[in-house]
């Protein structure tokens, strides 16, 4: 067993004083098989209250409304998390698996497959995902690490290349956007190849 303790800090630095912030921060970690987590202490500057629920996923989710004026913001998530040896080896599902359950997942993942505003199904994504797939290990996990590996080499951070309300097809046609770009591409690829994905944004 190994304990570690873990500190996150997020700090957000605001072009003018600014009051009302309304926040929403998944900093705790998960407590099962695999970790115990000893502790946990969120804290912010300016200091606020946190109120805390578990979403539908089992996540701790910590809310925090600072209403004094400031132009500046510091989230401090602190942790002690103790891992567990594995006692077994882990095996990943195969893209074959993944084919055969794919009504299951239509309907207890809806959400996290369907094409959306941002990430719509686009048929200029299936070159990258026919080539993760060819160069993966046939496993789920594997097809997702080498999309990914293939974003990071096809796509150019360009700071402002795009905007808050781009779509993905604005990145697929530069060969260029920044880290929300990249994480929408990625789930359009897995979404697409009937993945399911979501992200948190922040």
């Amino acid at each position: 067993m190994n304990r570690y303790h873990l500190l996150h800090v997020t700090e957000f630095v605001y072009d003018g004083p600014v009051s009302e912030s309304y926040n929403e921060v998944r900093l705790r970690p998960m407590h099962d098989d695999n970790q115990s987590c000893l502790s946990f202490r969120l804290s912010t500057v300016p200091a606020s209250p946190a109120f805390s629920y578990r979403d539908a996923l089992g996540n701790w989710v910590h809310q925090v409304n600072v209403l004094p004026v400031h132009s500046k913001l510091r989230v401090q998530a602190e942790s002690v998390v103790l891992t567990h040896d594995a006692t077994a080896t882990t095996s990943f599902m195969l893209l074959s698996e993944l084919e055969q359950r794919q009504e299951e997942l239509q309907e207890e993942f809806y959400d996290m497959l369907a094409a959306s505003k941002y990430v719509p199904h686009l048929p200029a994504l299936s070159p990258l995902i026919a080539e993760a797939e060819a160069r993966c290990d046939g496993t789920v996990v594997g097809f997702a690490r080498r999309a990914s590996l293939l974003i990071h080499e096809r796509f150019q951070y360009v700071k402002g290349a795009t905007h808050v309300n781009s779509s993905i097809s604005d990145s697929l046609q530069l060969g260029a956007g920044v880290c929300q770009d990249f994480a929408h591409l990625l789930l359009g690829g897995l979404r697409k190849r009937d993945i399911p994905t979501r992200n948190v944004a922040g």
